[in-house]
């Protein structure tokens, strides 16, 4: 069995330290100061001494109703929360009705501009273009809408009224039908 003895690091003081260095003092109480670099034997940390006052809590009665106190506001805050959030989703309208106006390629650049009761006192507006293929998706509630085209310089392109009222998840095509542009053509014989 080898038997092994540990010596204390004592580190080399430089007189003449190289240029740039820092000469940082560490006080030996530090928490840093736990190595023993520069200290033949380092003293060990002084036990922290007990605080001379215990820190205040309730007990009996006081802490029981302290407790039901915090826990009844925690229940009455999220009560309210909920019954808040409730009221304004309860109270919003479902926009899941669509207008969907398809345009002309001369229609490029053109405004169209969409109305209606169930929108109140807005509008909606939007121009074609060729990159969404001249077409425009209104979401609204639903109801009974006016849309009108009018190009750049003010002229009327196109308009159309709906007069029966747009039903929740139905689609209303003022322009031009899909089922129109996409049906195979029946001229000639059919045998």
């Amino acid at each position: 069995m080898t038997r092994t003895r540990t010596l204390p690091f004592v580190a080399e003081t430089n007189p003449n330290p190289p240029p740039g260095t820092i000469d940082v003092v560490v006080d030996p109480a530090s928490p840093t100061a736990s190595s023993s670099f520069g200290q033949a034997n380092p003293a060990p940390a002084a036990p922290a001494a007990p605080s001379p006052q215990a820190p205040y809590r309730l007990r009996g009665p006081r802490r029981r109703w302290t407790i039901i106190l915090g826990i009844t506001t925690t229940a009455l805050i999220t009560a309210l929360s909920l019954t808040l959030l409730y009221f304004k989703w309860y109270r919003t309208v479902d926009y899941n009705a669509m207008v969907i106006a398809w345009g002309e390629p001369e229609w490029d650049g053109a405004t169209a501009t969409l109305t209606g009761p169930a929108l109140g006192n807005d509008a909606l507006a939007e121009k074609f273009s060729s990159g969404r293929n001249y077409m425009i998706r209104f979401h609204v509630p639903p109801g009974t809408y006016q849309i009108i085209v009018k190009s750049h310089d003010g002229r009327v392109l196109g308009s159309s009224r709906l007069h029966e009222s747009l039903r929740s998840g139905y689609q209303w095509w003022p322009f031009r039908d899909p089922l129109n542009t996409t049906r195979p053509s029946t001229s000639g014989s059919v045998k």
